[in-house]
């Protein structure tokens, strides 16, 4: 899991004009005077480029992962990272994404180009090529250690809307109906939250500086409603979403949008018939249909070339949140591992049964409505599906109790 300064130098000495420099016994690698990535001195933290606008989302997210700078360093884009509480693969999208936040785009733009041109494929309906003898000049493999520049976001990134000359095309929902399987006997993970427990569950999270700060912003961009069809919402989701760590790749001028072409195909197919409505109140058809939904819009490819991303289970939990907030309670992956053992779409809906359960448990303890209750938590900017969502999270991503 933890990964190490060698790690750290190789893919950062693969960036186009990145150099390394060691100020004060800390290794720094630069763009010209630019320093984005620098590891303490002992080499178990590294800061790194990013929005200033979006890291305390981003801390108050995953806590255990990321910091917020030292006093000093708080003008500045800057955010840090524990390096044992990564693996390889985020940090090759920590590091690429802080670097293109300092080189020009037209030299971002020709990076991703190259790292991300697909390979030639022989022809299938020739006859078979002679293998050529082995003396000859092997071909040309692209570097196996470069990949797509990833998802952090960048300062100012300007979001070119791709036209959908191929849209996405959904399969409609289903009319099947929901198979609930039968209770297991094995002990919960969780027991049902109390009101107690949510009122110890808001202190940490109001603890949090700017913890409902990209939420409120995302209301305020989308008022009344979050509309995929609208790119200008489209970008706003895009944002939030990347405030909360999903690191999706803001494209540049010129380059594919494949997160925003495909969740416009995906909201022609859905945008008709997704459900509405509170967690509590949800029935059985109603909870089948966000578990379609979820399993249709976690496949949606967020980048392009080599190797493509889907927008994935935590993502996608998300975007269906920002779209149904009252009804949606999100997950993260220690949440879904530890609570159902997988992310598909079952579990998904699964997820959302043992929501709504809850849901209602603590309005009968209380005797509170739905749109009282956050109040009375002290969480009122969210809805209880969120109250809920941080529960889990304090219990579980957080690998504590709440006090």
């Amino acid at each position: 899991m933890a990964v190490t300064i060698e790690e750290v130098r190789a893919l950062a000495l693969t960036l186009p004009r990145t150099h390394e420099a060691l100020v004060r016994d800390r290794v720094k690698f630069r763009v010209g005077r630019i320093v984005y990535v620098a590891l303490s001195p002992d080499e178990t933290v590294m800061g790194f480029s990013y929005p200033k606008e979006e890291r305390a989302a981003l801390v108050a997210s995953q806590p255990e992962k990321f910091a917020m700078p030292a006093p000093r360093d708080e003008r500045f884009n800057w955010v840090r990272v524990r390096l044992f509480a990564i693996d390889a693969e985020e940090l090759r999208e920590i590091v690429t994404e802080a670097w293109r936040m300092v080189v020009p785009a037209r030299v971002a733009t020709e990076h991703l180009r190259a790292t991300s041109a697909p390979e030639a494929e022989a022809p299938t309906t020739e006859t078979p090529p002679v293998v050529a003898p082995a003396t000859e000049t092997p071909p040309v493999v692209a570097p196996a250690t470069e990949t797509p520049p990833v998802v952090a976001p960048a300062t100012e990134p300007l979001v070119v809307e791709a036209p959908i000359t191929e849209p996405l095309v959904v399969e409609a929902p289903t009319t099947e109906p929901l198979v609930v399987e039968a209770p297991t006997t094995e002990p919960p993970v969780v027991d049902v939250p109390t009101f107690a427990d949510l009122r110890a569950t808001a202190q940490v999270f109001n603890g949090f500086t700017g913890v409902d700060r990209s939420w409120l912003a995302l209301r305020e961009r989308t008022h009344p409603g979050l509309d995929p069809a609208r790119v200008d919402h489209r970008d706003a989701l895009l944002r939030w979403l990347n405030s909360w760590g999903c690191r999706i790749r803001y494209p540049r001028a010129g380059e594919p949008a494949p997160f925003d072409t495909g969740l416009a195909g995906w909201w022609a197919t859905w945008s008709d018939t997704l459900p509405r409505g509170t967690l509590a109140g949800l029935d059985d058809v109603a909870v089948a249909a966000f578990g379609r939904a979820y399993g249709d819009l976690v496949t949606l490819p967020v980048t392009t070339g080599r190797s493509v991303r889907s927008l994935g289970p935590t993502a996608a939990a998300k975007a269906l949140y920002a779209l149904r907030p009252e009804a949606i309670m999100a997950w993260d992956a220690a949440i879904a591992e530890r609570l159902h053992g997988t992310r598909d779409a079952a579990a998904f809906t699964r997820h959302l049964i043992l929501g709504r359960d809850w849901a209602r448990a603590v309005l009968a303890e209380t005797g509170a409505t739905e749109a009282a209750l956050p109040g009375l938590v002290g969480r009122p900017d969210v809805p209880l599906s969120k109250i809920l969502d941080e529960f889990l999270y304090v219990r579980l991503s957080m690998r504590s109790s709440a006090p």
